[in-house]
């Protein structure tokens, strides 16, 4: 199985608890995308089915993290 990544945290925050870490870049940006998929669905009065709208999400949000990275460089 391909190790994801999810771009690190989203709003760091200094805990030494790990159940504090907050949303992962990742899924901060997956939230952000199905925000506009839903928007854009509801203006065309389209009903798609929720699993394939959280996979689209998730795609954009992965191709975010892989621009990002090469930005970076």
């Amino acid at each position: 199985m391909e190790k994801i990544d999810e771009g690190g945290p989203a709003f760091p925050i200094n805990s030494y608890h790990e159940s504090q870490r907050g949303l992962t870049k990742r899924e901060w940006f997956a939230g952000m995308a199905m925000q506009g998929i839903f928007h854009c669905i509801k203006l065309n009065g389209r009903n798609d089915e929720p699993k394939a709208i959280a996979e689209m999400s998730v795609k954009m949000a992965d191709a975010l993290i892989d621009e990002l990275k090469k930005v970076k460089k």
